[in-house]
Protein backbone atom coordinates (compact mmCIF):
# COMPACT_ATOMS: atom_id res chain seq x y z
CA UNK A 1 0.00 0.00 0.00
CA UNK A 2 2.65 2.31 0.77
CA UNK A 3 3.94 1.77 -3.01
CA UNK A 4 0.76 2.56 -4.66
CA UNK A 5 0.59 5.85 -2.50
CA UNK A 6 4.21 6.78 -3.49
CA UNK A 7 2.87 6.33 -7.61
CA UNK A 8 -0.63 8.45 -7.07
CA UNK A 9 1.92 11.20 -5.28
CA UNK A 10 4.40 11.46 -8.28
CA UNK A 11 1.20 11.35 -10.70
CA UNK A 12 -0.45 14.07 -8.57
CA UNK A 13 2.73 16.13 -8.56
CA UNK A 14 3.46 15.53 -12.57
CA UNK A 15 -0.08 16.76 -13.37
CA UNK A 16 0.20 20.44 -11.13
CA UNK A 17 3.40 20.71 -12.79
CA UNK A 18 1.74 19.90 -16.39
CA UNK A 19 -1.00 22.18 -15.11
CA UNK A 20 1.32 25.26 -14.20
CA UNK A 21 3.17 24.87 -16.90
CA UNK A 22 -0.49 25.51 -19.15
CA UNK A 23 -1.63 27.99 -16.84
CA UNK A 24 1.69 29.89 -17.48
CA UNK A 25 1.98 30.01 -21.67
CA UNK A 26 -1.72 28.75 -22.41
CA UNK A 27 -2.86 26.11 -25.22
CA UNK A 28 -2.58 28.26 -28.03
CA UNK A 29 0.63 29.04 -27.31
CA UNK A 30 1.97 25.31 -27.39
CA UNK A 31 -0.45 24.26 -30.62
CA UNK A 32 0.34 27.29 -32.28
CA UNK A 33 4.03 27.16 -31.76
CA UNK A 34 6.40 30.45 -32.82
CA UNK A 35 8.37 27.87 -34.39
CA UNK A 36 5.40 26.90 -36.56
CA UNK A 37 5.78 27.13 -40.22
CA UNK A 38 3.46 29.42 -41.91
CA UNK A 39 3.15 29.20 -45.92
CA UNK A 40 2.06 32.32 -47.70
CA UNK A 41 0.34 31.99 -51.35
CA UNK A 42 0.39 34.12 -53.50
CA UNK A 43 -1.42 34.70 -57.13
CA UNK A 44 -0.75 36.98 -59.27
CA UNK A 45 -3.90 37.31 -62.41
CA UNK A 46 -2.60 38.97 -65.49
CA UNK A 47 -6.11 40.00 -67.37
CA UNK A 48 -5.55 41.75 -71.18
CA UNK A 49 -8.73 43.23 -72.92
CA UNK A 50 -8.52 43.70 -76.61
CA UNK A 51 -10.65 46.21 -78.30
CA UNK A 52 -11.09 46.45 -82.36
CA UNK A 53 -12.56 49.30 -83.75
CA UNK A 54 -14.52 49.56 -87.13
CA UNK A 55 -14.63 52.79 -88.74
CA UNK A 56 -16.53 53.63 -91.81
CA UNK A 57 -16.02 56.93 -93.99
CA UNK A 58 -18.81 58.38 -95.38
CA UNK A 59 -19.18 58.45 -99.18
CA UNK A 60 -17.68 61.36 -101.04
CA UNK A 61 -14.54 61.92 -98.35
CA UNK A 62 -14.45 64.98 -96.19
CA UNK A 63 -14.88 67.37 -98.80
CA UNK A 64 -18.43 66.01 -99.96
CA UNK A 65 -19.61 65.12 -103.43
CA UNK A 66 -17.17 65.45 -105.60
CA UNK A 67 -17.01 68.09 -108.41
CA UNK A 68 -18.93 71.91 -108.19
CA UNK A 69 -21.54 72.60 -110.00
CA UNK A 70 -22.44 71.34 -113.30
CA UNK A 71 -23.15 72.47 -117.12
CA UNK A 72 -26.07 74.82 -117.38
CA UNK A 73 -25.76 74.63 -121.31
CA UNK A 74 -25.13 78.62 -121.45
CA UNK A 75 -22.02 79.94 -123.54
CA UNK A 76 -20.95 81.93 -120.99
CA UNK A 77 -17.64 81.07 -118.89
CA UNK A 78 -15.88 82.66 -115.95
CA UNK A 79 -14.22 86.23 -116.05
CA UNK A 80 -10.74 85.79 -117.39
CA UNK A 81 -8.95 87.26 -113.97
CA UNK A 82 -10.69 83.24 -112.93
CA UNK A 83 -8.04 80.60 -112.30
CA UNK A 84 -7.57 77.37 -114.23
CA UNK A 85 -5.19 76.80 -117.51
CA UNK A 86 -4.21 78.59 -120.30
CA UNK A 87 -6.19 76.58 -122.38
CA UNK A 88 -9.24 76.88 -121.05
CA UNK A 89 -11.96 78.05 -122.61
CA UNK A 90 -13.49 81.43 -122.41
CA UNK A 91 -16.60 81.64 -123.87
CA UNK A 92 -17.61 80.99 -127.20
CA UNK A 93 -20.35 83.20 -129.72
CA UNK A 94 -21.59 84.07 -132.28
CA UNK A 95 -21.43 87.35 -134.02
CA UNK A 96 -22.59 89.02 -137.40
CA UNK A 97 -20.23 91.92 -137.87
CA UNK A 98 -21.79 94.61 -140.30
CA UNK A 99 -19.62 97.78 -141.86
CA UNK A 100 -18.16 100.26 -139.67
CA UNK A 101 -18.82 97.68 -136.37
CA UNK A 102 -16.62 96.15 -134.20
CA UNK A 103 -15.90 94.18 -130.85
CA UNK A 104 -12.94 93.07 -128.29
CA UNK A 105 -12.74 89.91 -126.94
CA UNK A 106 -13.35 90.67 -123.53
CA UNK A 107 -16.46 92.52 -124.11
CA UNK A 108 -19.73 91.73 -121.74
CA UNK A 109 -21.93 90.74 -123.20
CA UNK A 110 -19.82 90.04 -126.78
CA UNK A 111 -21.68 92.08 -129.19
CA UNK A 112 -20.65 94.10 -132.09
CA UNK A 113 -20.58 97.93 -131.32
CA UNK A 114 -20.20 100.81 -133.96
CA UNK A 115 -16.88 102.28 -133.40
CA UNK A 116 -17.49 105.60 -133.72
CA UNK A 117 -13.64 106.72 -133.77
CA UNK A 118 -13.01 104.42 -130.90
CA UNK A 119 -10.50 101.38 -131.96
CA UNK A 120 -11.91 97.91 -131.53
CA UNK A 121 -9.88 94.80 -131.13
CA UNK A 122 -11.35 93.62 -134.44
CA UNK A 123 -13.29 95.65 -136.64
CA UNK A 124 -14.88 95.26 -139.73
CA UNK A 125 -13.89 98.75 -142.31
CA UNK A 126 -13.49 99.05 -145.80
CA UNK A 127 -14.52 95.68 -146.62
CA UNK A 128 -11.77 93.83 -144.61
CA UNK A 129 -11.50 92.84 -140.99
CA UNK A 130 -8.69 94.88 -139.02
CA UNK A 131 -7.33 94.52 -135.81
CA UNK A 132 -5.73 97.87 -133.99
CA UNK A 133 -2.65 98.69 -133.62
CA UNK A 134 -2.25 96.60 -129.88
CA UNK A 135 -3.85 93.11 -131.15
CA UNK A 136 -2.56 90.17 -133.66
CA UNK A 137 -3.99 88.88 -135.93
CA UNK A 138 -3.22 85.41 -137.87
CA UNK A 139 -4.90 83.25 -140.71
CA UNK A 140 -4.60 79.58 -140.49
CA UNK A 141 -3.69 77.45 -143.10
CA UNK A 142 -6.48 74.31 -143.83
CA UNK A 143 -4.25 71.71 -142.29
CA UNK A 144 -3.64 73.71 -139.05
CA UNK A 145 -5.29 72.87 -135.65
CA UNK A 146 -7.70 76.03 -134.60
CA UNK A 147 -6.48 74.98 -131.32
CA UNK A 148 -4.93 77.33 -128.27
CA UNK A 149 -1.73 76.16 -128.80
CA UNK A 150 -1.00 76.84 -132.78
CA UNK A 151 -3.37 80.46 -132.23
CA UNK A 152 -0.78 81.14 -129.67
CA UNK A 153 2.57 80.41 -131.41
CA UNK A 154 2.36 81.30 -134.91
CA UNK A 155 3.26 84.46 -135.78
CA UNK A 156 2.31 84.96 -139.39
CA UNK A 157 0.97 88.42 -138.40
CA UNK A 158 -1.06 90.81 -140.51
CA UNK A 159 -3.33 93.70 -139.83
CA UNK A 160 -6.27 92.60 -141.79
CA UNK A 161 -8.34 89.94 -143.75
CA UNK A 162 -10.40 90.37 -146.81
CA UNK A 163 -14.15 89.55 -146.30
CA UNK A 164 -13.74 88.69 -149.92
CA UNK A 165 -10.99 86.05 -149.25
CA UNK A 166 -13.51 84.47 -146.58
CA UNK A 167 -15.20 80.96 -147.89
CA UNK A 168 -16.30 78.36 -146.11
CA UNK A 169 -13.48 77.20 -143.38
CA UNK A 170 -12.32 80.35 -143.39
CA UNK A 171 -9.93 80.78 -139.93
CA UNK A 172 -8.42 83.11 -138.34
CA UNK A 173 -6.54 84.18 -134.76
CA UNK A 174 -6.99 87.25 -132.75
CA UNK A 175 -4.68 87.40 -129.93
CA UNK A 176 -5.86 90.10 -127.74
CA UNK A 177 -3.82 93.16 -125.83
CA UNK A 178 -5.10 91.27 -122.61
CA UNK A 179 -3.39 87.95 -123.42
CA UNK A 180 -6.80 86.69 -123.88
CA UNK A 181 -6.30 83.57 -127.31
CA UNK A 182 -9.36 83.54 -130.07
CA UNK A 183 -10.13 81.39 -132.90
CA UNK A 184 -12.73 83.15 -135.16
CA UNK A 185 -14.30 80.71 -138.23
CA UNK A 186 -16.29 82.67 -141.18
CA UNK A 187 -19.78 81.20 -140.73
CA UNK A 188 -21.51 83.26 -143.64
CA UNK A 189 -22.55 86.50 -145.03
CA UNK A 190 -19.95 88.33 -147.71
CA UNK A 191 -20.16 91.48 -149.21
CA UNK A 192 -23.36 91.09 -150.94
CA UNK A 193 -25.07 90.24 -147.23
CA UNK A 194 -23.61 93.55 -145.82
CA UNK A 195 -22.24 91.30 -142.90
CA UNK A 196 -20.14 88.22 -141.77
CA UNK A 197 -20.91 85.86 -139.35
CA UNK A 198 -18.35 84.46 -136.72
CA UNK A 199 -18.16 82.15 -134.50
CA UNK A 200 -15.64 82.96 -131.66
CA UNK A 201 -13.81 80.12 -129.26
CA UNK A 202 -12.17 82.25 -126.41
CA UNK A 203 -9.39 80.84 -124.38
CA UNK A 204 -8.49 83.18 -121.62
CA UNK A 205 -4.94 82.12 -120.87
CA UNK A 206 -1.96 84.14 -122.03
CA UNK A 207 -0.27 83.56 -124.69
Amino acid sequence: MRVFGEVAGWISALTGLIGLVLGFFGLPAVVASPTAERVAATVTVTATTTVTATVTAPAGGAGGASGSGGSDGGSGSPSPSAGGAPSDVYRTATVDVAEDYGFSLDDDPLRPVKKNGKQRELYRWSAALWVDDESQLVVLGRNESGSHATCSTVTRFQDKVEVSDMKPGFRFCVLSKTGLVGLVEFKGGGLQEGYVRLKLTIWKGTY
